[in-house]
């Protein structure tokens, strides 16, 4: 079986039930795709249905057209708060909610963030402040890369390290240094836990 992600057996199985409810074959699908210039078969779209083979951003944008469905409902098999699982070397369980993933995709991104290019830098070589960060706060690395994306629009380490820079007093002691650090990654640690018990009281 091909190395496919969460969100390409879920593609997968929506593919399939809308299929079957426009009363469409597999065939019918791979023409509408030839007509927007892919070079598909119905054995490309059995490979899809069955999840047998992934899909790119704009095979996706293509099945979308043909079936007359935009991309929230092409979806929406699956509640927002579904966690879809995305590969990573390193980390296995990378998730993030379905629903980023779709404003994400819909130009409404903004809670997605975590999986930037400032995110895939930090999750390449998690650093020990986030690996601490969620032990404190009982989460995960991830979790908290996540949640720092969605506060600060960057990780943890590179908000800590900006307010740091923004306050040059006693840059020349280290003792004085290392202290802010301790005081800045509290404030930070008491931000996420914050944020953490926000989201959780709006579901």
């Amino acid at each position: 079986m091909a190395d496919v992600n969460g969100l390409d057996a879920l593609v997968a199985d929506r593919v399939r039930e809308l299929l079957a409810e426009d009363g469409l074959r597999h065939e019918d699908l791979a023409a509408g795709m030839r007509t927007l210039g892919f070079r598909w078969r119905a054995n490309r779209v059995t490979q899809l249905a069955t999840g047998r083979r992934g899909i790119s951003l704009v095979e996706l944008a293509g099945i979308c057209e043909v079936l007359r469905r935009p991309l929230a409902e092409l979806l929406g098999g699956a509640g927002a708060d579904e966690k879809i699982t995305l590969p990573h070397p390193q980390h296995d369980a990378a998730r993030v909610p379905l629903g980023h993933i779709v404003a994400a995709l819909s130009g409404t991104a903004g809670r997605w963030t975590a999986y930037g290019a400032d995110f895939a830098a930090e999750m390449e070589a998690v650093t020990e402040a986030t690996v601490k960060a969620a032990r404190r706060l009982g989460r995960t690395p991830t979790e908290v890369s996540v949640a720092s994306a969605e506060l600060w629009g960057r990780p943890l380490t590179h908000e800590r390290d900006a307010r740091l820079d923004g306050d040059p007093e006693g840059d020349d002691d280290p003792r004085r240094r290392q202290a802010r650090r301790g005081h800045v990654t509290r404030a930070l640690i008491d931000e996420l836990r914050a944020h953490f018990e926000q989201r959780e009281e709006q579901r």
